[in-house]
């Protein structure tokens, strides 16, 4: 990511910060400006809404033109023109990235197209050496997915590029013999670092956002690989496209132990270092090992089970809600039943210090006591005297 657009990104997550301490009342309207004039951010800032209509706008402009051109073509030519369309984004990405436009969903859209013509292109290119399916077309189309989307998101920092980057690896190295285990293995070996590097406050907060949805993807490719209906309908195989008749050589007991006790290390570590991320793929693992647990064993009556279940839910979380408003200052072990500043993992400790900051900084002198009016005191002593 080019350092100016990294410099942005700070200074976007600073200003978000601080409308957020000013919402909760936590500076006041002057310290919101002086930390806004200090953090400039040029760029034209719209809405979330606009930006995903803006997104889904210039994508369906990019694929009209992109069928439009191929459209009097043979099929040879069509890998050729996805590559020109790929270089062409790439281009206007680059513009857009370095201009106000950026952060508008219009680069969002150049730069997602960009990297997926790329790989269409690859694949078009190796469908007329290889039929579309088999080992080495799939196998490489894996590998072009992984390197365009994996640039994309170091280059351009969106976090859904990161995401499809990972899909793309563990497709790619599905392929290899025994998918679930690789998957396993390769999930294992990721999660551990993406959950420690998207904290690095080296890294500008684009990136931080890229390893949080390449730990996401991690983890459900983990939970995809040990779940017990995932093994019995060969759903790692048949993404991957293993052989057919290969083996998964993942026994069954250890299938059904995992889908139980997977969730759980994810739930204590994000109770326990208050990782929002974490928890909530803990809370969807578990979600989905009751869910299998209801397809082998079902609940009669279902809808008993699920309403009791949802209404165990609520109450819990009313009754943590509530027990965390009447401890001491409302936080307990950095649980806290008031509004959050902010729903960013990464970099907190760095934005609050900033804001905390500018907010010393304005803090006023004290005025001296009206009462007070130096002068008309004496001293004196051993024939010395004097006045102040």
């Amino acid at each position: 990511m080019k350092k100016p657009l990294a410099v942005l990104e700070r200074s976007a997550d600073v200003r978000e910060a601080a409308r957020a301490w000013k919402e909760n009342g936590v500076i006041d309207e002057a310290t919101l400006r002086r930390i806004e004039d200090h953090y400039s951010d040029p760029r034209l800032r719209l809405h979330k809404v606009w930006r995903i209509l803006i997104f889904v706008l210039g994508t369906i402009a990019i694929l009209a033109l992109y069928l439009a051109c191929i459209e009097t073509m043979n099929t040879r030519e069509y890998g050729i023109v996805a590559f020109a369309f790929a270089v062409a984004l790439g281009i206007g990405t680059e513009f857009l990235s370095g201009s106000r436009f950026a952060g508008t969903g219009a680069d969002a859209a150049t730069s997602f197209w960009a990297a997926t013509m790329a790989v269409i292109a690859v694949a078009l290119q190796l469908g007329e050496a290889f039929h579309v399916g088999e080992r080495p077309t799939f196998t490489l189309v894996a590998l072009s997915g992984f390197l365009a989307f994996g640039f994309a998101a170091w280059r351009w920092g969106f976090w859904f590029h990161a995401g499809a980057a990972t899909a793309s690896l563990f497709l790619f190295v599905g392929r290899l013999p025994y998918p679930r285990i690789v998957w396993i293995a390769a999930a294992v070996c990721l999660i551990p670092a993406l959950d420690r590097f998207r904290d690095s406050s080296s890294l500008p907060p684009p990136h931080r956002r890229g390893l949080s949805a390449a730990l996401a993807v991690a983890a459900a490719a983990l939970y995809a690989a040990v779940n017990l209906y995932s093994l019995d309908q060969r759903f790692v195989e048949e993404i991957t496209l293993a052989p057919a008749g290969s083996k998964t050589a993942f026994p069954r007991a250890l299938a059904i132990a995992a889908t139980a006790l997977v969730p759980v290390p994810f739930l204590i570590q994000g109770i326990r270092k208050r990782r929002r991320l974490v928890l909530d793929l803990g809370l969807g693992m578990a979600a989905l090992s009751v869910a299998t647990l209801h397809h082998y064993r079902p609940f009669h009556p279902q809808w008993a089970f699920l309403a009791g279940w949802g209404v165990a839910l609520i109450l819990a979380a009313l009754a943590i809600g509530r027990a965390l408003r009447r401890v001491p200052r409302g936080v307990w072990r950095g649980w806290t039943g008031a509004p959050l500043a902010s729903e960013t993992d990464a970099s907190q400790g760095e934005i609050a210090a900033v804001i905390a900051g500018a907010a010393a900084s304005h803090a006023q002198a004290p005025a001296p006591r009206p009462d007070f009016e130096p002068g008309g005191g004496k001293f004196g002593g051993g024939g010395a005297t004097g006045e102040y």
